[in-house]
């Protein structure tokens, strides 16, 4: 695959965790899994990636508006995913971040779209 993303995924659900991992690694792309949020900002601060996809309400004391905030920070592209309501993340300050229910065609759009772009700088 040209260009193949680096990708951290931050999700407590295993089932959800394998499902986006196995689809995503059988496109070519490497998925970094991690259960916790604290783990992710970690992984952030020791490793590059291309993209964070996250769940926004996981297990421990910290959620996914940390690692999006870390990610943007560094300026890689972020999704959060969570059945609670938008207005729970406008509060959170997140306007600016695609936050939606984990819908598993959006989650490929969105690496796709990624992919676009990193094909373009080459």
């Amino acid at each position: 695959m040209t260009n193949a993303l680096k990708i951290l995924l931050a999700e407590d659900d295993y089932t959800m965790a394998e499902v986006v991992r196995d689809r995503l690694g059988h496109a070519g792309h490497e998925v970094i899994w991690v259960k916790y949020a604290l783990a992710a900002t970690k992984k952030l601060d020791q490793e590059s990636f291309d993209l964070v996809i996250t769940d926004f309400n996981m297990l421990g004391p910290e959620t996914g508006e940390v690692v999006a905030r870390k990610a943007l920070s560094m300026k890689i592209p972020v999704r959060i995913y969570s059945g609670a309501s938008w207005s729970e993340y406008k509060c959170a300050g997140l306007e600016r971040i695609w936050i939606s229910k984990m819908y598993l065609e959006d989650v490929w759009a969105f690496v796709d779209s990624v992919q676009a772009e990193k094909n373009k700088r080459g």
